[in-house]
């Protein structure tokens, strides 16, 4: 765990203690489901290049579909520009770098 760009959490909550221990519980059992990012360690000038504008771009339409501003399907219709316009091609170079290629 990398503490660099944050500290561990603290759960206090004076006079609380039993709250404190099953949001403490309840974060172990989150914890469970956590993957590590397959990326790290890994380079992609696409990614460098295109991959926060495509982020911002996908998290705007996921915004905008939570919020009831866009439908659903407009998620398939983000994804696919999000694909042709260099998500594809990430995902390759990572793929070749996590390979060793």
């Amino acid at each position: 765990m990398s503490l660099l760009a944050n500290t561990p959490e603290c759960i206090y909550l004076p006079g609380k203690s039993v709250a404190s221990r099953r949001i403490h519980g309840w974060q172990e059992e989150l914890l469970k489901l956590g993957k590590a990012n397959p990326t790290t360690g890994h380079f992609s000038d696409a990614s460098t290049n295109k991959g926060a504008s495509l982020t911002t771009a996908m998290n705007d339409t996921v915004l905008d579909i939570v919020a009831g501003r866009k439908p659903v399907s407009t998620f398939q219709v983000q994804l696919k520009k999000w694909r042709s316009g260099g998500g594809d091609e990430i995902r390759a170079e990572f793929e070749a770098s996590v390979a060793g290629k």
